[in-house]
C-alpha cells in the first residue's frame, strides 16, 4: 500500500458514511478544518472531507478554504480546479459561504504587478476566443448556446493591488522575442544572453540567490547548467560568478563518487554479472581518472579482457567481505585523492543514509540496494537559505516561493499536448449501444471532434489551455522585482499554439479594458519591433535589507579514520587487572563489599563476582573468610548489624564541588556516618580531605551530627576524621 493509494481506500471505507462514523474510526473530534492549496485538491479527496466538513458547519464551527484558481498546476495529479471555482458553494449550499478576495500583492514590485494585471486580463480573453471557435467550428448542435466562459471566469479576478508602502516600488519586465537562423536556433540564442543578464542583476545589486532560472523541464535545467557551468570556465576572469544550484545538483545519487560506489555494490552482488562488472569498472574510472564516458568504454573494451585489473581486482575483493556501511568508507578512504571537495557533502550523506539503514533495518547488501532503487535515489542534500547561488528550479518547484529576479530562458512549451506523444483521455459513452461500456481510452487528437466523443475532446483542450497559462502565471509572479524571459519569434499568430505566440498576442495587440479599480497598461506602447523587446519598468539599484555577503569556508579533502584504529575494546573486568596481568586486589574487595548492607549480604557478593568471572572459584572460600573477619572486627561490627539505614556507592551533589560518591553512607538515630574503604596501607591526606567534605556536604543538607571515618581493612586501622 502506497500512500498515493490512501486517498482511494478512506473513499471506499467512508463511502458517504457520515461524520460521527469517521470520529469513531479515527478516535478523535474534530470542530474547525483548515485547507490550503485546495485547487490542487481532487474530487475523491474532497469527497473525503465533504463530511467532516458539513458536521462543523452545522454545529457553527467556522472553516477555512484557500486556494487560487489560477495557480492549478497538478490536473496530472488529479487536481481540480472547478471545485475551488463552483462545486465548494454547490454541495455546502450558498447561504453557509462567505469569499474574502486577497487583491493585495505583497511580493511583487509596481511594474511586474502591472504587466501581470494587463498580460493575464488579455491572455485569458485571447485564450477564451480560442476555445470558443473550437467550440463553433463544425458544430450545429451547439448554435445558439451561450459562449463558453470558464477561463475568463478564472481569472476574472486577477487584478492585483499593491500596499500602500510599496507604491511606485519600481521594478522591471524584459520580455526578447528570438528568431532562429540558419547559424543559430533561438534557444542558443538565449543561452548565449543568459550570462550577460546574470551580470547585469549582479551590477545593480543583486546577489547570486536573489535569482532564479525557471524551466518546464529537468531537460532543460541540464541544458542552462551546463551552459553556465562551460561559461564560468571559459570566462575566469569575469569579476561574477555563476554558481548554480538545483534539485538534480543536490540528487545525492548524481555525485560520481556515490554512482562509483553503488555499481560496485551492484557488482559485488551479482559478481558474474558481465554488465555490472562493466559498470562497476566504468564507474570506478570515471571516479578515478575523471574521463570522459567514451575513454572509460575504450579502457574498459581495449586494455581488459572483461575483467578486472589485478590491482583493482584485489581491492574489491577485500572490501567485499566487509559490513555495508565499512564497505562504503572504506571505498571512499581507499579513493579520497579523487572525491571532489564539492561532493564531499554527497559523500557524507550518503554515508549517513548507509548508516541509518544499518542500524534501523538491517546491514544486508541486498535490502540496502532495494531500497536505493525504490526510494534511496531521491534523497536530496538540504540546501541553507545563506547559500549564495542561483537557484535552477522547475516551474512546480517553484510555486509558493519569491525570488527577487526571475529568468526564463525558453518561454516556449506548447498551450495544447504535444503532438508528438501518445496523449490518453479517458471517456464515459453516452449514446448506445457505447454507453455499455463503463470507460473507454482514446487516444488524444483533434480528429475526436468528428466523433461522439468531441465535447470530452473540448472540454480536455480547454482544462490545457488553462493548465498552460496558470503555468505561466505561476512562473510570472514569483518574481519580486525583475522579470526577463526570452520566447522564439512566432510565425503565424493567428492560432495559439504556444505559450510564445500567446505572449506575442497580448503585447502587441491592445489591452482589453480591466473591469477591475485601478489603470490598465497597454503593453504594445513599451515594446521596441527593432529589438523585438518589451521593456516595462526601470533598473533602479537594487539593495536588500540586511544583505551581507556569505563568506565561503572550503572544506578540504574528505577524511576518514582508519576503523580498525578507531575503537578500543574495554573488557567489563579491566579495571580489576594491575600493569602485570594480576587482579587488582583492592578494587576486587572494594567491589565486593560495596553491595554489602548486613554482613548476611557478603556471601552473594562474592558469589556474584565468581560468576562473572572476576573472582576463580578455587578464592572463593578464602576471601569469603578474609572479608567476614574485616567487617567483623568489633570497631565496624554495629555497621553490618542492621541497626542503619544504609547507602552505597551514592552520588551526593555540592552546588561547588559538583558531584562526590562516599563509598558508604549511614543513617541512624540522630547520627549519620559516612565511612570510605581503603584496601591499602598508606595514609594519605587527601583521603583524609575526601572525607571532610562529604560531612560538610551532608551537614548542610540539614543533619547535625555527622561522622567520618576511613577504614583501612587490610590492617584493620579505622581512623575518625
Amino acid at each position: 500500500l502506497f500512500l498515493s493509494d490512501t486517498t482511494e481506500l478512506l473513499n471506499q471505507i467512508i463511502a458517504g458514511a457520515d461524520a460521527p462514523f469517521i470520529f469513531e474510526k479515527t478516535g478523535t473530534l474534530l470542530s474547525h478544518y483548515m485547507i490550503d492549496e485546495f485547487q490542487d485538491t481532487s474530487r475523491m479527496q474532497w469527497k473525503n472531507f465533504m463530511p467532516l466538513i458539513r458536521e462543523s458547519l452545522s454545529s457553527g464551527n467556522f472553516n477555512l478554504i484557500v486556494g487560487d484558481v489560477k495557480q492549478s498546476i497538478y490536473r496530472w495529479r488529479n487536481s481540480d480546479w472547478r471545485l475551488l471555482e463552483e462545486t465548494v458553494e454547490e454541495d455546502l449550499h450558498g447561504e453557509n459561504i462567505q469569499n474574502h478576495l486577497l487583491d493585495t500583492n505583497w511580493r511583487s514590485d509596481t511594474h511586474i504587478i502591472r504587466f501581470n494585471n494587463a498580460f493575464f486580463t488579455t491572455a485569458a480573453t485571447i485564450l477564451q476566443e480560442e476555445v470558443n471557435s473550437l467550440i463553433c467550428e463544425g458544430s450545429e448542435a451547439l448554435t445558439g448556446t451561450s459562449p463558453n466562459r470558464q477561463i475568463i471566469d478564472a481569472y476574472a479576478e486577477v487584478h492585483q493591488e499593491q500596499p500602500p508602502h510599496k507604491l511606485g516600488s519600481g521594478g522591471q519586465v524584459k520580455v526578447k522575442f528570438l528568431n532562429s537562423d540558419e547559424e543559430q536556433k533561438w534557444k542558443e540564442k538565449a543561452l548565449e544572453q543568459l550570462p550577460s543578464e546574470i551580470d547585469l542583476l549582479r551590477e545593480q545589486g543583486f546577489a547570486l540567490k536573489d535569482i532564479a532560472i525557471l524551466v518546464r523541464t529537468n531537460k532543460e535545467a541540464a541544458e542552462v547548467a551546463e551552459r553556465l557551468l562551460a561559461y564560468a570556465e571559459q570566462h575566469t576572469e569575469s569579476p561574477y560568478r555563476y554558481d548554480i544550484i538545483s534539485n538534480e545538483a543536490l540528487l545525492i545519487g548524481n555525485a560520481q563518487a556515490v554512482k562509483a560506489v553503488i555499481a560496485m555494490m551492484r557488482h559485488f552482488q551479482q559478481p558474474n554479472d558481465t554488465t555490472r562488472r562493466m559498470m562497476a569498472y566504468y564507474e570506478y574510472l570515471r571516479f578515478h581518472e575523471r574521463i570522459t564516458p567514451e575513454e572509460a568504454i575504450r579502457s574498459y573494451t581495449e586494455e581488459t579482457t572483461g575483467e578486472f585489473p589485478v590491482w583493482l581486482h584485489a581491492r574489491f575483493k577485500e572490501l567485499a567481505s566487509l559490513p555495508l556501511y565499512e564497505m562504503i568508507e572504506s571505498f571512499f578512504a581507499l579513493s579520497v585523492e579523487a572525491i571532489d571537495e564539492k561532493e564531499n557533502a554527497h559523500v557524507q550523506a550518503f554515508l549517513d543514509i548507509a548508516l541509518r539503514f544499518g542500524t534501523s533495518r538491517t546491514n544486508d547488501l541486498n535490502s540496502f540496494l532495494e531500497w536505493w532503487d525504490e526510494k534511496g535515489h531521491k534523497k536530496t542534500l538540504f540546501s541553507p537559505d545563506s547559500q549564495d547561488a542561483i537557484r535552477l528550479i522547475t516551474i512546480h518547484k517553484s510555486k509558493g516561493l519569491g525570488f527577487g529576479a526571475v529568468i526564463m530562458p525558453f518561454l516556449s512549451w506548447k498551450t495544447d499536448h504535444a503532438t508528438n506523444r501518445t496523449n490518453i483521455i479517458w471517456c464515459k459513452p453516452k449514446i448506445a449501444p457505447f454507453d455499455r461500456l463503463h470507460i473507454v481510452p482514446l487516444k488524444y487528437g483533434k480528429k475526436l471532434t468528428e466523433t461522439i466523443f468531441r465535447e470530452e475532446y473540448l472540454e480536455e483542450r480547454l482544462f490545457t489551455y488553462i493548465d498552460n497559462l496558470n503555468m505561466l502565471y505561476v512562473a510570472f509572479t514569483r518574481a519580486k522585482h525583475r522579470l526577463i524571459a526570452f520566447a522564439p519569434l512566432p510565425g503565424k499568430t493567428e492560432s495559439i499554439s504556444d505559450v510564445a505566440t500567446l505572449l506575442w498576442r497580448c503585447i502587441n495587440e491592445d489591452s482589453l479594458p480591466s473591469h477591475q479599480k485601478g489603470e490598465q497598461v497597454n503593453l504594445k506602447d513599451f515594446f521596441s519591433v527593432e529589438e523585438q523587446t518589451l521593456l516595462f519598468g526601470d533598473t533602479m539599484p537594487f539593495s536588500k535589507k540586511g544583505n551581507h555577503p556569505v563568506a565561503d569556508i572550503k572544506t578540504g579533502k574528505w577524511q576518514s579514520i582508519p576503523i580498525e584504529g578507531r575503537l578500543k575494546l574495554r573488557l567489563n573486568g579491566i579495571g580489576y587487572f594491575s600493569d602485570d596481568g594480576s587482579r587488582d586486589y583492592g578494587k576486587l574487595m572494594h567491589s565486593i563489599v560495596s553491595e554489602v548492607v548486613t554482613l548476611s549480604d557478603l556471601p552473594l557478593a562474592v558469589d556474584k563476582r565468581v560468576s562473572e568471572g572476576e573472582l576463580p572459584e578455587a578464592d572463593r572460600d578464602e576471601t569469603l573468610r578474609k572479608l567476614h573477619a574485616m567487617l567483623s572486627l568489633p570497631t565496624v561490627a554495629d555497621w553490618f548489624d542492621g541497626r542503619y539505614t544504609v547507602l552505597n556507592e551514592t552520588q551526593l551533589l555540592h552546588p561547588q564541588w559538583g558531584f562526590r560518591r562516599p563509598d558508604r553512607v549511614m543513617i541512624g538515630n540522630n547520627e549519620v556516618i559516612v565511612a570510605d574503604y581503603k584496601f591499602g596501607e598508606l595514609e594519605d591526606s587527601k583521603h583524609i580531605r575526601q572525607i571532610q567534605h562529604y560531612i560538610q556536604t551532608i551537614r548542610q543538607m540539614g543533619f547535625g551530627n555527622v561522622k567520618g571515618y576511613l577504614f583501612y581493612m587490610k590492617t584493620g586501622h579505622l581512623l575518625p576524621v
